[in-house]
C-alpha cells in the first residue's frame, strides 16, 4: 500500500502559503464574532433615539452572525475529524516497514516501533529512532525486503 505525502503539518503549512498567495490573510485579521458584537454595540450606542433602527437590518445582521458562528463550529468539527483520522492512519503503520522523509535524516526506511501522538503532532519511532513530523512516503508489509 502506497501513501503519498501524508503529513498533517506539512499540508497545513502548504495551505497557509496557498491562502496568502491568493490574498487571503490569517484568521487573526478576520472579522470574527467579537468584532461583530463591537460593531453592533457601536451602532446601537450612536443611533438616533428618535429615528430608531430598521428591524429588518438587525435581523439580517443577526442571521449573518448565526451563520458565521455555525461556520466556525463546522470548521472546528472538521479539524477534529481530520486530526482523528490522521492519528488513526499513523497507528495503522505500527509494525510495518515505512519510508519517511524526515527533517533530521532525510529519507529513512525501517520498521515502525511505535507512534507518539501529542498536541504538537505525530512522531514515528523507527528502529528505535524518533522522527518528528515526517512525511510518510510509503508503507510496506513489515517484512524486510531483500535487495
Amino acid at each position: 500500500m502506497e501513501i503519498s505525502n501524508f503529513n498533517i503539518f506539512k499540508n497545513a503549512a502548504g495551505t497557509s502559503a496557498q491562502l496568502k498567495s491568493q490574498g487571503i490573510t490569517e484568521s487573526n485579521s478576520f472579522v470574527g464574532k467579537n468584532d461583530f458584537f463591537n460593531i453592533l454595540a457601536a451602532q446601537l450606542k450612536y443611533q438616533d433615539p428618535m429615528a430608531g433602527g430598521d428591524n429588518s437590518e438587525y435581523i439580517a445582521q443577526m442571521s449573518q452572525f448565526a451563520m458565521i458562528e455555525k461556520l466556525e463550529n463546522l470548521s472546528d468539527q472538521i479539524n477534529a475529524l481530520y486530526n482523528l483520522n490522521s492519528a488513526q492512519n499513523a497507528l495503522e503503520v505500527i509494525g510495518k516497514e515505512v519510508v519517511l522523509d524526515t527533517m533530521e535524516a532525510g529519507e529513512v526506511r525501517g520498521i515502525v516501533d511505535r507512534v507518539e501522538i501529542s498536541s504538537k503532532g505525530i512522531n514515528y519511532v523507527v528502529d528505535g529512532q524518533t522522527y518528528m513530523y515526517p512525511a510518510l512516503l510509503s508503507v510496506g508489509s513489515g517484512e524486510a525486503q531483500s535487495k
